[in-house]
């Protein structure tokens, strides 16, 4: 019987027990006692029917398996599975089939401090948006800004010309590899290179992939560097919680006006592209007058 002795109802007398602190008729250890007996069909002829039934009833929905719910899947682009083979591949599918099913009824393990966001911590945001995680942290010895965290990308990504001023382009492998986008665009990248990322006081190495592209991002922190510190993103709540020692949760706050002139600078570097036609790009190279030298030195100008 648990609890302190000094402090049980010395009125209240349990014969399972042979303790004073609770009645025979309420102690739940003689009431489970009696289930398993049951179960293993001793004493039924002291047990009404209905009650059997009912614990065979409650068995039965216990081991019934948790619902499960359908989910669609959405496209997923995962560079570091471009060397696997076929059935590589499929192997690693049926790995994480169990995983991948939504289920109901799943305990909870607290081993972990409960991390989740609430009303208050959209206080000093411009409500109502729609703008992305974008935070400034520490890349081994430097801090650097404009760092999109990106739940959607399965790699981490770093511009060359960071690592160019990180003075750490030596240590970059030279292994091009594919990443592939939302739309099928593929990118060759320069290499990669393991580097720490400082999300105080938690540090942990992680591989990015080197690239040398436009972006208004210097880098993005993809779902290797959120799985691996256990973060929980909102982008509602423009905040990032993970985890630390001692049962606390660390914080890394986005910058909502940062993340709002990136996208500006996307959005405006976009537009500047200009897509012509093949067909409208032959017709017009054939009606462009080329230029010829004379023989006096002078261009002129002759139609094809």
């Amino acid at each position: 019987m648990r609890g302190d002795p000094s402090m049980r109802d010395t009125n209240k007398y349990c014969a399972f027990h042979g303790e004073h602190g609770h009645y025979t008729n309420n102690c739940n250890a003689r009431k489970r006692h009696l289930e398993e007996l049951v179960r293993d069909g001793h004493c039924t002829e002291f047990v009404a029917k209905k009650v059997i039934q009912q614990i065979e009833d409650r068995d039965a929905v216990a081991k019934e398996p948790p619902q499960k719910v359908i989910r669609i899947n959405i496209i997923l682009a995962d560079s570091q599975e471009s060397e696997l083979t076929t059935k590589e591949r499929k192997r690693k599918i049926a790995q994480v089939t169990y995983v991948s099913q939504v289920t109901t009824g799943v305990p909870v393990i607290a081993d972990t401090p409960i991390i989740g966001f609430q009303k208050k911590d959209l206080i000093g945001l411009d409500l109502l948006h729609n703008d992305a995680l974008v935070i400034c942290i520490q890349i081994e010895q430097v801090v650097i800004e404009r760092v999109h965290v990106d739940e959607g990308c399965a790699a981490n990504i770093l511009q060359l010309s960071v690592i160019q001023q990180m003075g750490l382009e030596p240590k970059i492998s030279k292994l091009a590899k594919s990443l592939i986008g939302f739309n099928g665009a593929t990118s060759i990248t320069v290499g990669t290179i393991d580097l720490d990322v400082h999300s105080p006081p938690v540090v942990c190495s992680q591989t990015f992939m080197v690239i040398d592209e436009v972006s208004p991002y210097n880098g993005i922190l993809g779902r290797p560097w959120i799985s691996k510190i256990e973060a929980i993103t909102s982008a509602l709540h423009q905040k990032i919680r993970y985890p630390i020692l001692g049962g606390d949760i660390g914080q890394i706050n986005s910058d909502q006006a940062m993340a709002r002139r990136c996208t500006a600078q996307g959005l405006k570097k976009s537009k500047q592209l200009q897509f012509t036609p093949v067909m409208q790009a032959t017709d017009e190279a054939a009606n462009t007058p080329s230029r010829q030298a004379s023989p006096n030195g002078k261009e002129v100008a002759t139609s094809k």
